[in-house]
C-alpha cells in the first residue's frame, strides 16, 4: 500500500509539474498533446444545456445532443380577426340561456369598459348546474378544482373580482381581491341541476353581501385595498386573464352588472322578476347604475343603453396557406373548416364535418394541402369522428377537393384510427420531400400500445395521396413509419435538406422535438421513461430528441420557414406552444442537431395559446388559437436575452457525471463518479469544462469533497483557465487520486477561499494548490468510501431484443395521471398539463 501510494504521489507530482510549465510552452504544444492524449486513451465529451426557468431563478442542466445557445426576444403582432361561434342556446330561466361545456374550452368575452372599473360593484345572474351526461364513463368533466363563471380578475389575483364554481361541490363562491394578493371569499352557495338558482353579490369597498334566490346569504367585511382589473375584459365561462383557463361547465342566464351597490329589495325584485307584478314602490330603477345587461335570449347583445355587445370565442386547431395566400382554418369544436382571404373570413365555410366528435383534445385537428394544390386542389383533414363502434369515437383522415372556396368530392383515406376518450389523438398532417403524407397518431392515453406494431397508437404513419401504403414503409403492408410516441401536434419538413421534425408532448416534464427517422423508435414509455431527461436513457434502441424541455411548453403545429420577412427565422423550424410562445430552431443538416434556438415571446394578455401557425408567400407568419394574428417584427437586438447556456465537459473515460448545478456569479457544482480504470492508475484523470463567462466570469478557486462521507472537508484542487473567446472560457482540473464519488465546486472570485492571489486567468494554474500531504489524505478518504459505483439504471433491464418493431406489447409500470395534457401545459397557459387544444 505504501509503494502504491508513493507511486500515485510521484505520478501526480510529475503530471502537475508539466502542467505548471510556462504558458507559452503549454500553448505551443497544446494541440499536439491533446491529439496524443486522444490516441492513447478514450476521452468522453458530454454537453449540457443549462437554462433559467420561468418558475425559478436558477439554472437547470440536462444532457443535450448538441452544443447550442438559446435566446429569447419579443416580437410584436397584429390581431387580424376573431375566431367566434354562435353559443349553445338552451332553455333558460326566462326565455333562452347559454350552456357552457368545459371540454370545448370556449368563453364569452365582454369588452372592457371604464364603466366596469367602479369601486362599487353589483352583479346578478342565474345559473343551473350541468345535467350533461358524460358521453363515456372515462370522459372527464371540468378538470380544474374551480372554474370561473363570471370573471374580471388579473393573473396575479390582486386586481378585480370573480365568481367561481366547484364541480365536486356544485357550488358558487364570490371572490374579491386586494392589491396585496389577499382574497376575500364567500362561503359556497350550492346550486341545483334541476332548476336555476339566482346569485347576486354587492361590494362597496368595505362590505361584501352575497345573495341566493333573493335572500341574504352572507355578509363579509373587506379589509383590503381594492383595485379593478381595468385592462381586462369580462369573461363568462373562463378566467378573464386567460382564454383557456378554469373552464366552466353549466348554464348561465340573464347577467346584469351595476357600478353601484344595489339594495336587498332591488335584489329580491331581480329574483322575483316577472313572477311578481306588484313590485314594491322603492324597487329597482332599471337604468340607475346598470352598465351592462345580457339576457342571452338567442343574442349576445348588451340590452343596456351602453350596447357593449359580447362574443363567444372558440378554438382553431390548425392553419395552412395556399399558394395564392388564402388561409384554411380548422375549428376544433364547430366541425367547420373556414377560409381567410385578404384578412377577411369568408361567410360560407369551406366544409362542415357533420360526424365530428369533440373532446378535450379531439374534434377537427390537422390540416394539410397537397404539394400540387395548384393543379389538384386537394385538402387533407385529420379529425375525430362519432362513427366508431359502440358509440366510441375514432380518428380518420379524409381528402377534400376545393372548388371556388367550397369542398367537393370527399374521400376517406384512413378510417377507424384508435382515438380513446378526450386526450392524445395527435392529428398533425404534413407532406414530406418524398410526396408522401405523414400523420401523427397519439397514444390515446393507452401507452402500452406505443411499442407494438400491431397497434397504430403512438405512431407516425406514412401513406400515399390516395390512402394506399407505400411499398418502402418499414413494415410491409403497414402505414407505420415510426413508433414509441406519446402525443404529437406538429410535423414539418425541410424539403431542401430532407429533414423532418415532429413536436411531441411529454408527461409532467420533457416535451420533445424529434427528428423523423424511418423505422425509428422514440422510446416512449419504456426506453425513455416519463419525466426523466431522455438523454439519460441507456438504451441504444431509441432515438433521442433534438431538444427536450424540462418544463412543458406544449408544442403545437410546426412549419419550416422559408421566407425573408424575419431574417432571424430564415431556414428555421418554427412551432407554436400552448404556453403562448413561438420557438425557432435551426437544425444543422450535416449533424442533424440543433445549432441555435430562439424563443419568441408574444405577450398577449389575456393569455392565449398558439395552436396553429402558417406562412404565406410574402414571408409573413400567421398564428393563433382564439384569434388570428400576424407576426410583425422583432424587438431591438439588444433586447434579446440569452436563456440557454451550453456547457461541454471533456474528461477521461473512467469519470462519469451525475449532475451539474450552476448558480450565476457564485459557483458551478459538478458531481463525479469514478469507474475502474484498465491501466490500474488514475494519474491521467482530468475534467475540462467549457463554461459561459456569463455564469462565472472570474474563477476564485476550485474545491472538492467526498460525497459519500458526512461532513467531509472541502479541499482545494489546482485548475487552469483559458479564455476561448469573449463568451466562453475553458477550465481544466486534474484529478490525481482515486475516488468513488466526489463533488467539484468551481467558485467565482466573489467566493474566494484561497486568498487575494487566487483565481488567476490565462493558462497558469492558480495559487489554490493541493497542500502538502493532501494527496495521501485524499487517498485515505476515497479508500474509506463505499465501493458502490453509481450508474444510471437500465430502464428496460429485461429487454433482450434488438428489433425496432415488436409484435408483442411491452409490459411496463403504470404511471400516475394524465400528465400535462388537456390543461395546465395545457397547459392552460401551462397550468399543469400540456397537450394542445
Amino acid at each position: 500500500m505504501l509503494n502504491y501510494t508513493l507511486a500515485i504521489t510521484l505520478s501526480f507530482i510529475v503530471t502537475f509539474s508539466i502542467l505548471l510549465l510556462p504558458s507559452d510552452l503549454i500553448n505551443s504544444n497544446a494541440t499536439i498533446d491533446t491529439r496524443q492524449t486522444n490516441k492513447s486513451m478514450n476521452i468522453i465529451n458530454s454537453t449540457f444545456g443549462c437554462e433559467y426557468t420561468d418558475e425559478f431563478d436558477y439554472l437547470h442542466c440536462d444532457p443535450f445532443r448538441s452544443e447550442f445557445e438559446g435566446n429569447t426576444t419579443t416580437y410584436t403582432s397584429t390581431k387580424i380577426m376573431n375566431i367566434t361561434r354562435e353559443p349553445f342556446y338552451v332553455d333558460g330561466k326566462n326565455g333562452k340561456a347559454i350552456e357552457f361545456i368545459d371540454i370545448y374550452r370556449e368563453y364569452i368575452e365582454i369588452p372592457q369598459s371604464n364603466l366596469y372599473n367602479s369601486s362599487e360593484i353589483s352583479v346578478s345572474f342565474w345559473v343551473k348546474e350541468t345535467d350533461r351526461a358524460k358521453p363515456h364513463p372515462d370522459q372527464q368533466v371540468q378538470e380544474r378544482p374551480y372554474a370561473h363563471v363570471i370573471s374580471n380578475v388579473n393573473i396575479e389575483a390582486n386586481n378585480g373580482w370573480y365568481f367561481d364554481h366547484s364541480y365536486n361541490d356544485q357550488a358558487i363562491r364570490f371572490v374579491v381581491t386586494d392589491t396585496s394578493g389577499g382574497l376575500t371569499i364567500s362561503e359556497s352557495m350550492p346550486i341545483s341541476n334541476n332548476s336555476f338558482t339566482h346569485i347576486a353579490a354587492t361590494f362597496d369597498g368595505s362590505l361584501i353581501e352575497v345573495y341566493k334566490n333573493g335572500e341574504l346569504f352572507q355578509i363579509l367585511n373587506y379589509d383590503g385595498n381594492y383595485s379593478s382589473a381595468h385592462n381586462l375584459p369580462i369573461h363568462i365561462g373562463s378566467a378573464s386573464h386567460c382564454n383557456s383557463c378554469n373552464e366552466f361547465s353549466s348554464t348561465v342566464d340573464d347577467i346584469s352588472l351595476y357600478n353601484r351597490t344595489i339594495s336587498e329589495d332591488e335584489i329580491k325584485q331581480l329574483y322575483l322578476g316577472n313572477e311578481n307584478s306588484t313590485a314594491t314602490s322603492n324597487g329597482l330603477n332599471p337604468n340607475k347604475g346598470l352598465v351592462g345587461h345580457w339576457s342571452f335570449d338567442n343574442t349576445l347583445d348588451d340590452l343596456s343603453i351602453y350596447k357593449n355587445n359580447a362574443q363567444m370565442f372558440t378554438l382553431l386547431s390548425s392553419m395552412v396557406s395556399t399558394p395564392d395566400d388564402r388561409i384554411f382554418i380548422s375549428e376544433k369544436n364547430t366541425g367547420k373548416i373556414k377560409i381567410m382571404k385578404d384578412g377577411i373570413l369568408l361567410d360560407k365555410p369551406f366544409a362542415v364535418i357533420n360526424d365530428s366528435y369533440v373532446g378535450w383534445e379531439q374534434g377537427l385537428l390537422g390540416l394539410a394541402l397537397d404539394p400540387e394544390f395548384k393543379e389538384n386542389h386537394f385538402v387533407y383533414l385529420y379529425y375525430t369522428s362519432t362513427n366508431g363502434e359502440g358509440n366510441y369515437p375514432v380518428n380518420k383522415v379524409i381528402r377534400l377537393t376545393e372548388k371556388d372556396n367550397v369542398a367537393i368530392n370527399t374521400t376517406v383515406l384512413l378510417d377507424n384510427l384508435p382515438a380513446g376518450i378526450g386526450y392524445h389523438s395527435g392529428g398533425a398532417l404534413g407532406f414530406g420531400p418524398d410526396n408522401k403524407l405523414y400523420i401523427t397518431v397519439g397514444d390515446a392515453t393507452e401507452e402500452e400500445h406505443t411499442q407494438s406494431n400491431s397497434s397504430l397508437l403512438g405512431k407516425i404513419l406514412r401513406i400515399n395521396k390516395d390512402g394506399t401504403i407505400p411499398s418502402d414503409n418499414p413494415i410491409p403492408n403497414s402505414p407505420i413509419y415510426t413508433l414509441g410516441h406519446r402525443n404529437m401536434f406538429g410535423i414539418a419538413f425541410d424539403n431542401k435538406d430532407n429533414i423532418g421534425i415532429v413536436t411531441e408532448n411529454g408527461d409532467e416534464l420533457y416535451d420533445e422535438i424529434n427528428i423523423i427517422k424511418k423505422g425509428g423508435n422514440y422510446g416512449y414509455p419504456i426506453f425513455q421513461l416519463p419525466n426523466i431527461a431522455p438523454e439519460l436513457s441507456n438504451s441504444t434502441l431509441d432515438i433521442k430528441p433534438l431538444r427536450a424541455y424540462l418544463y412543458p411548453q406544449g408544442p403545437t403545429q410546426a412549419l419550416y420557414y422559408v421566407g425573408d420577412t424575419y431574417s432571424a427565422l430564415k431556414d428555421n423550424f418554427l412551432f407554436g406552444t400552448y404556453t403562448g410562445d413561438i420557438y425557432g430552431i435551426h437544425v444543422d443538416n450535416v449533424s442533424e442537431t440543433i445549432d441555435s434556438e430562439l424563443r419568441i415571446q408574444l405577450d398577449h394578455y389575456p393569455f392565449e395559446a398558439v395552436n396553429g401557425i402558417t406562412q404565406t408567400s410574402d414571408g409573413y407568419v400567421y398564428f393563433g388559437a382564439n384569434h388570428i394574428y400576424r407576426l410583425d417584427s422583432a424587438s431591438e437586438e439588444e433586447d434579446s436575452e440569452q436563456v440557454l447556456y451550453p456547457m461541454t465537459i471533456t474528461r477521461s473515460n473512467n469519470i462519469g457525471i451525475d449532475s451539474i448545478f450552476p448558480e450565476r456569479d457564485t459557483s458551478v457544482i459538478i458531481d463525479l463518479r469514478s469507474t475502474p480504470n484498465d491501466s490500474g492508475t488514475n494519474m491521467s484523470q482530468f475534467i475540462k469544462l467549457k463554461m459561459p463567462k456569463s455564469i462565472i466570469d472570474e474563477i476564485g478557486n476550485v474545491t472538492y469533497t467526498a460525497i459519500s462521507q458526512n461532513e467531509s472537508p472541502q479541499r482545494n484542487i489546482p485548475f487552469s483557465v483559458v479564455d476561448l473567446d469573449s463568451k466562453y472560457s475553458e477550465v481544466t482540473i486534474p484529478i490525481g487520486f482515486h475516488f468513488s464519488n466526489i463533488r467539484i465546486i468551481i467558485n467565482s472570485n466573489d467566493s474566494d477561499n484561497c486568498g487575494e492571489e487566487a483565481g488567476s486567468s490565462g493558462t497558469d494554474f492558480s495559487e489554490c494548490q493541493i497542500l502538502e500531504g493532501e494527496i495521501e489524505q485524499a487517498i485515505d478518504i476515497e479508500n474509506s468510501q463505499e465501493e458502490n459505483q453509481d450508474s444510471i439504471p437500465d430502464p428496460n433491464p429485461a429487454s433482450d431484443t434488438n428489433e425496432v418493431f415488436s409484435d408483442e406489447n411491452v409490459q411496463k409500470e403504470e404511471n400516475d395521471g394524465e400528465g400535462n395534457d388537456g390543461e395546465g401545459n395545457d397547459g392552460e397557459g401551462n397550468e399543469n398539463n400540456n397537450d394542445e387544444s
